[in-house]
């Protein structure tokens, strides 16, 4: 546990420093094989940061605000666009800054069971 809580903001390493980064400025977590970074909103000067927690603590925390489309991937639903149908039962998550990030197979069905 990290003694920095809050609900609207998430620490960041960017450059020699730790920001306490609004997260409206955060478009996406994604987690790889050197941990959990943030992809950062056009306005936040883009790019990607990397942060100290897991996606789940980060989901924990955030998670009315977020959605886990895939197991790596935790991103900000006011920045999700669309999702389109890729004929293989998934969705794809098309985001407001171009990306798209496929959905699992589980997440995807919930998805389609909401829009009815």
């Amino acid at each position: 546990m990290h003694a920095f809580r809050s609900a609207d903001r998430v620490l960041l390493r960017l450059e020699a420093s730790l920001v306490a980064t609004p997260i409206e400025r955060v478009v996406r977590f994604e987690a790889g094989a050197s941990g959990v970074r943030a992809v950062l909103a056009p306005e936040a000067g883009g790019g990607v940061a990397p942060v100290r927690n897991t996606l789940g603590e980060l989901e924990e925390r955030f998670g009315s605000d977020f959605v886990r489309i895939q197991r790596a991937h935790l991103v900000n639903a006011a920045w999700i666009g669309r999702f389109d149908a890729l004929g293989d039962g998934r969705v794809e998550a098309v985001l407001a800054n171009g990306e798209r990030i496929v959905a699992s197979r589980a997440v995807s069905i919930e998805l389609r069971r909401a829009a009815l």
